[in-house]
């Protein structure tokens, strides 16, 4: 049996220190996977840059989106450097649980439209196996490639008939 544990980073006035601190304990203690959530509205921390900080504190368990919400990232080209870095920072590590998210407020605070996050997930879930597998963009090739060969495992999260769609068409797992 795998054991994970989510990252205290979604609870208001906890400090950077404890997050990565309670990181590299919980790493220490055998735990197999470190969870950390998404919200835009909300006193927390950014999953993508606590988790390159917690890359470089851990050596052994997962890190793991629990889930990010993507339809309100908007830039998949952006997105799939960011953890494809995460990727290469922690040798391997890496597993990405995406959603499209079902808080309205997250959506109006970053200007995206709540209606359109199905197909805006789609659209960037395809971004971010193009730019790992190295297509290049017009810009040229976006690099570095994940450590994982493929890029990092892909859980789709959500409810109904277009999560259960997307699992088949892109996800690993959910």
């Amino acid at each position: 049996m795998e054991i994970g544990i989510g990252l205290p980073s979604t609870i208001p006035g906890t400090d950077g220190p404890t997050i990565i601190e309670w990181a590299g304990e919980s790493d220490e203690r055998g735990f197999q996977s470190l969870g950390i959530a998404d919200r835009v509205v909300w006193d927390s921390y950014d999953p993508i840059a606590v988790l390159g900080a917690v890359a470089a504190a851990t050596g052994n368990a997962r890190l793991t989106t629990t889930v990010l919400v993507t339809p309100h990232r908007g830039n998949g080209a952006l997105l799939a450097k960011q953890l494809a870095s995460i990727d290469q920072l922690s040798l391997g590590r890496l597993t990405v649980g995406l959603a499209v998210g079902a808080v309205n407020s997250d959506f109006e605070a970053t200007g995206r439209d709540f209606e359109q996050r199905g197909g805006n997930q789609d659209q960037l879930i395809e971004e971010l196996r193009e730019v790992w597998r190295g297509v290049p963009r017009p810009g040229g090739v976006i690099g570095p490639p994940p450590a994982q060969p493929e890029g990092p495992p892909l859980l789709i999260g959500g409810y109904g008939r277009p999560a259960i769609r997307r699992v088949a068409q892109y996800g690993g797992g959910w």
